[in-house]
C-alpha cells in the first residue's frame, strides 16, 4: 500500500472508514503508511501558523504520538485528510496561545485564517498566500522579516548578521508588516469577491 488517496467521495468514506478500523486495532503498518503520506504536508500546514519549521515538526510528531496512543477512541466525522489537517491547526493555535503571542503581523495571521476557518481545510491556498505575500517583500526588507519571524532573532541580532543598523532593522520590520497588511488585505478582498 503506497497511498492512502482516492477521488470519489463514496470511495474516500468506504477506505476512510477501513484505514480508521484498521488503525482502531492498532495496525502498525497502517500507520506507518499514514504517517508517510501526510507527515511532510502537515508539517508544511503547520509552519504557515507557526512560522518555524522545527516548530511545525514538533507539532506534527506530537500529533502522530497523540494519534497512536488513542488510537481505539478516535471519532473521525470528517475525512481523515480533513480530520488530521483539523487537528494539526488546532494544534498550531494552542501552541500560539501557549506562547502568548503579542506581535501584530501573527496575530494578524491567525485573524486572516480564523476568517477563512470556515472554507475547505483540504484548500490550503489560502495559507500559501500568506506565505507568497512575505516572499514577495523587497529583497532587504524580505530577509529582515523572515530573520524576524522564522528564525526569532533579536533586532541586534538581525543587524549584526546583516550587517546593517538597528534603526534600519526596525524600519525595515515597521515597513514589512505595513506591506504584508496591504497585501493580505488585498488578498481577502479578492478572496471574498
Amino acid at each position: 500500500m503506497k497511498s492512502l488517496s482516492h477521488e470519489k467521495p463514496l470511495e474516500v468514506y468506504r477506505f476512510d472508514q477501513d484505514i480508521l478500523k484498521r488503525l482502531r486495532n492498532g495496525d502498525r503498518r497502517i500507520f506507518e503508511v499514514i504517517f508517510e503520506d501526510y507527515y511532510d504536508s502537515l508539517v508544511q500546514f503547520a509552519e504557515v501558523y507557526v512560522f518555524n519549521r522545527c516548530v511545525s515538526e514538533d507539532i506534527v510528531q506530537d500529533f502522530f504520538v497523540w494519534l497512536w496512543e488513542n488510537n481505539d477512541s478516535l471519532i473521525v466525522r470528517t475525512s481523515l485528510k480533513a480530520y488530521f489537517f483539523q487537528s494539526v491547526k488546532n494544534r498550531c493555535f494552542d501552541y500560539l496561545k501557549h506562547l502568548k503571542v503579542k506581535d501584530k503581523y501573527r496575530l494578524l495571521s491567525i485573524s486572516t485564517q480564523l476568517i477563512l476557518q470556515d472554507e475547505d481545510i483540504e484548500d490550503d491556498s489560502s495559507l500559501e498566500s500568506i506565505k507568497i505575500a512575505i516572499n514577495n517583500l523587497p529583497p532587504q526588507m524580505g530577509k529582515v522579516f523572515k530573520a524576524k519571524y522564522y528564525q526569532q532573532l533579536k533586532i541586534e541580532e538581525i543587524a549584526k548578521e546583516l550587517k546593517i543598523s538597528v534603526s534600519t532593522v526596525k524600519t525595515q520590520l515597521a515597513r514589512g508588516k505595513s506591506k504584508l497588511r496591504e497585501l493580505i488585505h488585498d488578498f481577502l478582498l479578492f478572496y471574498f469577491l
